[in-house]
C-alpha cells in the first residue's frame, strides 16, 4: 500500500500542475477563474474481505458472509456510511474541499462496529465541458482525498484510543512477530485515516451571473489506512496457522451538491 501511497502522491502533483496551468493560460480571461461554495457530502463505501480456505471446512461463526464452498472463499462486507457538509474553492481546472461528516461502519459478521466524525481534505484536477449558452457545464474529475477521523465510539460505547484492549477499543494493529509470536498494539483514532484515489463527474447549472448549482457523483477506491494494512500484513504472516488467507477491497460512491459562488 505504500507503493499506491506514493504513486497517487505523483499522479495528484502532476494533475494538478496542469490543471492550474490550463486555468492560468489562454482563454483563463475570459471569464472569472476562482469561485467558493458550500454544500452537502454522502458517502458509501463497501470493505470487502474474501477468505480462501486450504479446505472447504469454515468456521461456523463465520456463518453471516455469502460462502463459496466450491472455490473454498468466504465473503464479509462492511458497510461506511457517512452524511455531512462541505466547503469548497474552485479554480476552474482544480478543486479543493474540506468536509465534515459523521457515520457508521457496520459488518454483516458482527453488526456495527463503530461510529465516526471524519473531516475530509479533498484535491481535485477537471475539465470543464459547455454545453450550451446558458453556460450549462459537465467535468471529468479525477483526485484524492484524505479523511482525518476526529473521534470515534466503538459499539461498546467505548472511545478508540490508544491503550484500551480490543474489545473495549476495537483495534488492535499488527506490528509483527517476536519468537514466533503475534505482536500487537492497541489503535489508535488516527489508525482510521484514510487515502482515496476518486474518480467521476460534476455538473453545474448557472442560476445568475453570481450563483450556480453544482453536483458530483465520485466512485473511489483505497490507496492507503493503516488498519487495513495492518489486517492484511497479519493475515499474511500467519496463513499457515490459521489456514487461510485475505484479500481486501474498499470502495465506494460519493455524492455532493453544492451552492457556488463566483468571486
Amino acid at each position: 500500500m505504500i507503493k499506491k501511497y506514493i504513486w497517487s502522491l505523483i499522479f495528484m502533483s502532476v494533475v494538478t500542475g496542469m490543471c492550474f496551468s490550463q486555468g492560468l493560460g489562454i482563454g483563463a480571461s475570459e471569464r472569472s477563474l476562482f469561485s467558493v461554495g458550500c454544500g452537502i457530502i454522502a458517502t458509501n463505501n463497501i470493505f470487502r474481505i474474501t477468505r480462501t480456505y486450504q479446505s472447504e471446512q469454515i468456521a461456523p461463526d463465520f456463518a453471516a458472509g455469502k460462502k463459496d464452498f466450491s472455490s473454498k472463499k468466504l465473503t464479509i462486507d462492511t458497510n461506511c456510511n457517512d452524511i455531512g457538509g462541505y466547503l469548497f474553492f474552485d479554480a476552474t481546472y482544480a478543486e479543493m474541499d474540506v468536509s465534515f461528516a459523521t457515520g457508521k461502519a457496520a459488518c454483516s459478521m458482527k453488526g456495527r462496529l463503530f461510529d465516526a466524525i471524519k473531516m475530509g481534505v479533498s484535491v481535485y484536477g477537471k475539465y470543464p465541458i459547455v454545453l450550451n449558452s446558458l453556460g450549462f457545464t459537465i467535468s471529468p474529475i479525477a483526485g484524492i482525498q484524505y479523511d482525518i477521523a476526529l473521534d470515534a465510539t466503538t459499539r461498546h460505547g467505548n472511545k478508540v484510543v490508544a491503550g484500551n484492549t480490543e474489545e473495549k477499543a476495537g483495534i488492535l494493529i499488527y506490528t509483527g512477530k517476536e519468537n514466533g509470536h503475534s505482536k500487537y498494539r492497541s489503535g489508535t483514532v488516527n489508525d482510521i485515516n484514510a487515502l482515496m484515489i476518486k474518480f467521476g463527474a460534476s455538473a453545474r447549472y448557472p442560476v445568475s451571473d453570481k450563483f450556480y448549482f453544482d453536483t458530483q457523483f465520485l466512485w473511489g477506491i483505497l490507496l492507503y489506512n493503516t488498519l487495513i494494512d495492518s489486517n492484511e500484513r497479519d493475515r499474511k504472516d500467519s496463513f499457515e496457522s490459521l489456514g487461510y488467507e485475505e484479500k481486501y477491497l474498499f470502495h465506494g460512491t460519493t455524492f455532493k451538491i453544492a451552492v457556488g459562488y463566483v468571486l
